[in-house]
Formats: C-alpha cells, structure tokens, sequence
C-alpha cells in the first residue's frame, strides 16, 4: 500500500494530477458534475430585467456562461466555468457611482456576489469527492486541504 502525506490544497493537487489515467478516468465525471452543478445553481440567480435595455443585459449575463474543458493532458482533468459577459464583473462585485460626461450621476451598481460564493463551494464538494476517490484507489488521507 502506498502513503503519500501533503500539506495544503497546493500539494493535493500535484498528488492527484500525476495519478494513473484510470484514476483520472473516474474523477472526469466528478469534476465534470461539478462545473454544472455550479453553473445550474448561478443561472437562475441572475435577474431578469423588467426595462428592455436591462433585460437584455440580464439574459446576456446567462447566456455568455461556459464550461470549457481543457484536453491534451492525459494525467489531469482540467474544467473552467466562465461568464464570458462583459458585464459579469459588475454584477459579481458592483460598480463606483457612475457619471455622465455633462457629470450627471448614474449611480452605482450594487454587488450581487453569487459567482464567488457558489464557485468555492461546489470546489469544495468536488475536492471531498476527489480526497474519497483517492482513498478507493487505496491512498490514505488526514487532514483537511
């Protein structure tokens, strides 16, 4: 039986990028599950607008979300889930008070955080799923990443 220690997120996942491409094989479908279990849970939250002008920058803030996979390396599996909207940022992380060039004030934009918040915490189910996948390959793990 093979024992392999680590200390922090970093070094997990060094661990678990040079395992075996059968393991890699079983952890696809869990990080796959993971992309659109986040993806699922953002999408509704995003406002639909009651102006036309707003709602057509609320359907584009879904309509620009991604998940993208990365290939070419077959020891790691690699997913991104991305808002490719350039207005992702404002709504994730609000906006200063905005002014017109005559200096009439527009306000601000509130912050709305749901990018963030559903991100790590669908990162961490996908770790703990990822920490007892490795241990039924027979890998022993204590501590928390």
């Amino acid at each position: 039986m093979s024992q392999v220690t680590w200390i922090g997120l970093d070094e997990l996942k060094r661990f678990l990028s040079s395992l075996p491409i059968d393991i890699v094989a079983e952890a696809t479908p869990i990080v796959m599950a993971a992309a659109e279990r986040h993806r699922a849970e953002v999408l509704p939250q995003y406002a639909v607008g009651t102006k036309p002008k707003r709602d057509r920058l609320d359907k584009k803030l879904r309509e620009d979300v991604e998940i993208n996979t990365y290939s070419g390396d077959k020891m790691a599996v690699r997913v991104a889930v991305i808002n490719y909207s350039k207005h992702a940022g404002w709504y994730e992380f609000g906006t200063a008070a905005r002014h017109t060039k005559p200096g009439w004030n527009r306000g601000a934009m509130p912050a709305r955080p749901i990018w963030v918040r559903s991100a790590e915490r669908h990162r961490r189910i996908m770790w703990d799923e990822l920490v007892a996948l490795a241990e039924r390959f027979g890998f022993t793990t204590t501590g928390t990443p």
